[in-house]
């Protein structure tokens, strides 16, 4: 039987079809490589002078970075001539050191209770009186917002804002023109018998911050800042009193808030609001 001219040519279609698509076999491409996870920008500085690196999510995204702290060198001494804090490979905070301080650190902690941490950057003195500086920043993506800042730290000698002065009794007085404080220290009579003689020359000798204390005072859920100074009497081991000043977080910036003196054991002198 011969098959119809429409039958043929419904077949000869076909076969063109099936022989064209043989000769197109495609051949599959090789997998493309995994993506490689990109190197983490380094800061442009001599390892030598790095002096920590903190890793941390500053940001709230999920992603820590690298936070290094390194010293700026000055030629010919070991004392830093500043300090710098970089994110990766970008400059964040650039410090002085007009004090000649020989240490600096950094910490990270929340201060405002909202999940992303401030960064708290300290540097230490070498003289007796171990002054201490800080700086307290508010990480932002574009820019990093100052909340804090002592940038220097003197020892008070002079009587413009406080007068400390001996008033005879093993007790010597204080005051503080600013906030009005007034508080009468008293002296230990043990230990300052021997020194009898050399009390009338108490006078106003408060040494520089030497300890923060970072911490929830008020139980509000934000830290304050308290500043710890020892108040000196005829020598410099001769510590008579401790001044505090609290500072709390107010309109984005740690504003001094009161004032309080205390014994070298911790017994509250006197308080006085800052205005």
């Amino acid at each position: 039987m011969k098959p119809m001219r429409g039958q043929s040519f419904i077949y000869l279609a076909l076969t063109a079809v099936l022989l064209g698509g043989c000769g197109n076999t495609q051949t599959a491409s090789p997998p493309s490589a995994a993506p490689q996870a990109s190197e983490p920008s380094k800061p442009p500085i001599d390892p030598a002078d790095l002096v920590q690196a903190v890793e941390a999510d500053l940001y709230g995204t999920g992603k820590e970075e690298v936070y290094s702290l390194a010293k700026v060198p000055q030629a010919g001494v070991d004392i830093p001539a500043g300090w710098k804090l970089y994110e990766g490979a970008i400059e964040r905070v650039s410090v002085e050191n007009p004090e000649a301080d020989l240490h600096a650190r950094v910490e990270m902690d929340d201060l405002n209770h909202d999940t992303k941490p401030e960064v708290l950057l300290y540097r230490e003195s070498t003289g007796s009186a171990g002054g201490i500086k800080l700086n307290i920043y508010q990480p932002d993506q574009n820019a990093w917002k100052p909340l804090f800042i002592v940038d220097t730290n003197p020892q008070i000698s002079e009587k413009d804002r406080f007068d400390v002065s001996y008033i005879g009794e093993y007790k010597v007085r204080f005051s503080d023109k600013q906030t009005g404080l007034q508080a009468v220290i008293p002296l230990d009579p043990n230990e300052a018998k021997d020194m009898k003689e050399m009390l009338p020359r108490i006078t106003t000798w408060i040494d520089p911050i030497n300890e923060y204390a970072v911490a929830d005072v008020d139980g509000d859920q934000i830290k304050e800042v308290v500043t710890k100074q020892a108040v000196i009497g005829v020598s410099h081991p001769h510590r008579i009193a401790i001044l505090e000043t609290t500072y709390k977080l107010q309109d984005d910036k740690f504003a001094a808030n009161k004032l309080t003196l205390l014994t070298p054991d911790g017994k509250k002198l006197g308080e006085a609001p800052v205005k």
